[in-house]
């Protein structure tokens, strides 16, 4: 077998399994020791059969993460799988301030639970800091503790 005809069964063992960057599918072939220049012909002929593409993996895992996490985090994943900054940034263009205050607000709906205490101020301020480790921005998170504001007051008041 060549390592032309290796590079490629294993990637394609790989991409059954889910989508990958490029930049994912070459630190795998790196584990398992392909040749570069096997590694590059085998990239072409996935990129000829559509069975790669950067932006395509973007867009989806955005989708995937943009009702979860917030622009900062979602940002993060797209480096950590070594996508470029043009990538990025297209790919984030759908996260826009309004959308990630709706994601923010429905986000800490969803998890009002989380922030019970006998104290607003205190359920306020665990609700921010939940929500900024997930990413989302200061003013994203600030409109969030404004308007579902009546989430945390259930939730304590479940807790009396």
């Amino acid at each position: 077998m060549s390592e032309h005809q290796r590079a490629m069964g294993l990637a394609l063992r790989w991409l059954s399994r889910r989508d990958h960057s490029v930049h994912e599918l070459r630190e795998k072939w790196a584990k398992k020791d392909v040749d570069e220049d096997a590694q590059t012909s085998a990239l072409e002929r996935l990129e000829e059969l559509n069975l790669i593409d950067d932006q395509k993996f973007a867009d989806q895992l955005v989708r995937q993460l943009k009702d979860r996490k917030g622009r900062l985090a979602v940002r993060q994943a797209l480096k950590r799988k070594g996508l470029s900054e043009a990538v990025q940034d297209i790919a984030l263009a759908p996260l826009d301030e309004g959308q990630q205050r709706t994601a923010a607000i429905d986000l800490m709906r969803r998890n009002a639970w989380r922030f019970r205490s006998d104290n607003t101020s205190k359920s306020r301020a665990k609700a921010a800091r939940y929500l900024a480790g997930r990413g989302f921005t200061s003013d994203a998170i600030h409109t969030a503790l404004e308007t579902a504001s009546d989430a945390l007051t259930d939730a304590q008041d479940d807790t009396l």
